[in-house]
C-alpha cells in the first residue's frame, strides 16, 4: 500500500486550479462580421486540430503539477501488514571470541537476518563499515531501528560492552526487543618488563564534610606509593564543593589530572544497583546526577558514573559518587587502591565493561512509540519516480508547445 511520508505536500494539488481556470475562462477571439463568405476548408480544419491539441496540453500540465505534488508528499510503498523481523546485528571492528562466533552461526541458522550495527544497517554480506563513531552510537542506532521495525521484532547484538562505547541515557524501546551478546574487547598488550616505579606527586584538597572520604583516599594513595604535595603535582584530588587554589587550578590547566567526587548534591538509589570499577561488581548505595562528559564507566542501570572532560591541557575525571562507605562498598574493598594505582600509573588494562543486560536497551512494549521520522524497514521510496515523471511531463509539454508554435507560424 502507498503511504505518504509528508501528507502536507498534497496541498500542492491546489495548483491544478491554475491551468484549469486559464483553460476554462479564456475568451474566444473577437468575431468581426465582413459579410457572407464561404468558409475555406483549410482554416476550419486547422482550428479544430488546435482545439484537440489544447486538451492534450492541458492534460500534460495538470499531470506535471500532480507529479510535483506527489513528489513533495514523499510517497512510499509499504506492506499492508508488515511482519515482525528477526535480526542479528554485528558491531563493526569488534574482536570476536569462539563462543560469540558459535552463537552468531546458531542465530543465522535459525533464520535471523544478519546486518551491521551501522548507519543504514547494511547486510553483513556487504563490506564492513569503518569503526570509530559507530562504536559509541550503539544505543542511538538501536533507537532508530526501533522506530523502523514492526512491533514484536527481535534482535541480538554481537559486540563489545566497554562502558565508553555507550553514550547518553540507556534507552527503552517499544517495538524491538534487544538481547546483547558480549564479544571480546581489544586484546590487552602484554605487561612491560619490571623496572623502577615512577614517583607520582598528588595534591589533595577536601571540604570540611569530607574528612572520612579523605581518610580512605589517602590510604589508597599511600598504597599506590605516591607522594602528597602541593608543589607541581601530577594529579589533583578534589573532594566536596570547594574552589581549587589558583596554583593547583593553573597546574590542571597546564596538563595535570584532576579527580573529583560528586560534590554536595546527591540522590539515593536502590541498593541493588552496582558498578564495576575493576574485576568485581560492587554495591552502589547512593549516587549523584549523571556527570557530563565522555563516559568511562556506567552503573548497572546504564547511567554514567564516571566521565572525562578537558580543562585546558589537563583531563578531569568526574565521579557521580562519594568515596564513603555510606555511598558504596568500594572504599572497603581491594579494588579501591587498585583503581587509584591504575589511574596514577596507567598501564595496558582493558576498559571497564557493562553487563550484557545493561548494554542492551530496555524494553516496554506498552510505551508510546510516537511518530517516527525514519521509514520502516522494507519500505520502497517512490519520490524519485515522481520527480522523474514530472521531468518527463515537463519535457513533453515543452516539445508539444514548440511543435504547436511551429505549425502556427506556417
Amino acid at each position: 500500500m502507498v503511504h505518504w511520508a509528508n501528507p502536507a505536500g498534497l496541498w500542492a494539488l491546489g495548483a491544478l486550479a491554475v491551468p484549469l481556470a486559464i483553460h476554462l475562462v479564456r475568451r474566444p477571439l473577437r468575431v468581426v462580421r465582413v459579410g457572407h463568405l464561404p468558409p475555406p476548408p483549410g482554416p476550419s480544419r486547422r482550428l479544430a486540430w488546435w482545439r484537440w491539441r489544447d486538451g492534450w496540453k492541458l492534460a500534460l500540465r495538470c499531470g506535471l503539477l500532480a507529479a510535483l505534488a506527489a513528489a513533495l508528499a514523499q510517497p512510499e510503498w509499504r506492506p499492508a501488514e508488515p511482519a515482525p523481523v528477526r535480526w542479528v546485528l554485528r558491531v563493526p571492528g569488534a574482536v570476536w571470541s569462539g563462543p560469540a562466533e558459535t552463537a552468531w552461526e546458531r542465530e543465522r541458522a535459525a533464520g535471523a537476518s544478519a546486518h551491521w550495527l551501522a548507519r543504514g544497517f547494511p547486510a553483513v554480506a556487504s563490506a564492513e563499515p569503518a569503526g570509530g563513531d559507530e562504536w559509541s552510537a550503539a544505543w542511538s542506532l538501536l533507537r532508530e531501528l526501533d522506530a523502523r521495525v514492526p512491533a514484536g521484532s527481535r534482535a541480538v547484538v554481537f559486540g563489545p560492552t566497554d562502558a565508553a562505547r555507550f553514550t547518553g541515557p540507556r534507552p527503552t524501546l517499544a517495538r524491538l526487543h534487544v538481547t546483547w551478546w558480549p564479544t571480546e574487547s581489544v586484546a590487552v598488550s602484554p605487561p612491560a618488563a619490571p623496572g623502577p616505579r615512577p614517583q607520582v606527586k598528588v595534591a589533595v584538597v577536601a571540604a570540611a564534610d569530607r574528612s572520612e572520604d579523605l581518610r580512605f583516599v589517602r590510604a589508597a594513595l599511600l598504597a599506590a606509593e605516591s607522594s602528597e604535595t602541593a608543589v607541581d603535582p601530577d594529579w589533583v584530588v578534589q573532594l566536596g564543593d570547594l574552589t581549587l587554589p589558583p596554583t593547583l587550578a593553573a597546574r590542571v590547566e597546564a596538563g595535570a589530572g584532576l579527580i573529583r567526587d560528586v560534590g554536595a548534591a546527591a540522590a539515593a538509589l536502590p541498593a541493588e544497583r552496582t558498578f564495576q570499577p575493576g574485576e568485581s561488581r560492587l554495591a552502589l548505595r547512593q549516587r549523584g546526577a549523571p556527570p557530563d562528559g565522555r563516559v568511562l564507566l556506567r552503573d548497572s542501570a546504564g547511567e554514567p558514573i564516571l566521565t572525562e572532560t578537558r580543562r585546558g591541557a589537563g583531563r578531569v575525571l568526574q565521579w557521580g559518587l562519594r568515596f564513603h562507605p555510606a555511598w558504596t562498598e568500594w572504599p572497603l574493598r581491594a579494588e579501591f587502591p587498585a583503581w587509584w594505582e591504575g589511574v596514577l600509573r596507567p598501564g595496558p588494562t582493558a576498559a571497564a565493561a557493562l553487563a550484557a543486560s545493561a548494554a542492551a536497551p530496555g524494553f516496554a512494549p506498552a510505551a508510546a512509540a510516537g511518530k517516527s521520522i525514519y521509514p520502516p524497514i522494507g519500505a520502497v521510496p517512490l519520490a524519485f519516480g515522481c520527480w522523474l515523471a514530472a521531468a518527463l511531463l515537463f519535457l513533453a509539454e515543452r516539445a508539444w508547445s514548440w511543435r504547436q508554435a511551429r505549425e502556427a507560424a506556417r
